[in-house]
């Protein structure tokens, strides 16, 4: 493949020399200009088709290699819903000496955050989306710090609980809803059934405003989502989730 796609770019260059000389007649001479314009397009439209074929191609011997490297390593497929890659956990710490550049999103999320207007909503949802290592967790560590120890008693008085829960790749709502009720207070439920800890977060959480981060969040399932966040309809108006995501 690769033989030929060469034979044809050397083909493509030949017929570009002409370019030049026609660029000059097509001012005097509408058939040129016309026969020049119909190149041109056949000219774009094979460079894009070699530019594709050729990433394939190079695609296809990659991911050959790899293949060949994976027997090498001893590496085997493992079947099931196991993640393909053990992401690392995070949590409200913030190392904010790497930090530039935030102060702008900062402010607007900060606007978010204190406002009460959530039209009619007891809860308010602000999503930080970006692909992975734009800063997302770190802009949510930086602005729920800001809620936890500043030095601004207002704004540490602003939600009466908080809490941090790292999600990850799958959505176990079971381990999200023990590490909720765990953020804000109640630390003996790890022996809690599913139904004992939808009550009791329900009665932590009732009359109380919140501010909640759920950081690293892939899944979609929108049956899970609603099934965690029933125990949040008895919180305090202007309560807030922070939800970092790729998505």
């Amino acid at each position: 493949m690769m033989r030929e796609l060469k034979k044809l770019k050397a083909r493509m260059r030949s017929v570009s020399k002409l370019l030049s000389d026609a660029e000059e007649k097509q001012i005097t001479d509408a058939a040129v200009k016309e026969w020049l314009d119909e190149l041109k397009d056949a000219v774009y439209q094979a460079d894009d088709f070699l530019d594709e074929i050729a990433y394939k191609s190079l695609r296809l011997n990659l991911e050959e290699e790899l293949v060949d490297q994976k027997d090498v390593l001893g590496l085997i497929e493992r079947i099931g819903g196991e993640p393909s890659l053990r992401r690392t956990p995070t949590t409200s710490l913030v190392d904010e000496s790497g930090v530039y550049g935030r102060a702008a999103e900062k402010e607007a999320i900060m606007k978010l955050l204190l406002s009460d207007d959530t039209k009619g909503q007891h809860l308010d949802v602000i999503l930080i989306v970006g692909m992975g290592g734009v800063g997302k967790t770190t802009l949510a560590q930086l602005l729920y710090k800001e809620m936890v120890v500043s030095n601004d008693r207002s704004l540490k008085s602003s939600f009466d609980l908080k809490a941090w829960v790292y999600v990850s790749e799958e959505l176990d709502v079971l381990k999200v809803t023990k590490n909720i009720l765990k953020g804000v207070g109640l630390m003996n439920c790890d022996n809690m059934t599913e139904d004992q800890l939808h009550c009791e977060l329900e009665r932590k959480l009732s009359g109380n405003k919140l501010l909640l981060v759920l950081d690293d969040v892939w899944s979609d399932n929108r049956s899970q989502w609603e099934f965690l966040l029933k125990p949040f309809m008895s919180v305090r108006q202007g309560s807030k989730i922070i939800v970092t995501t790729a998505q």
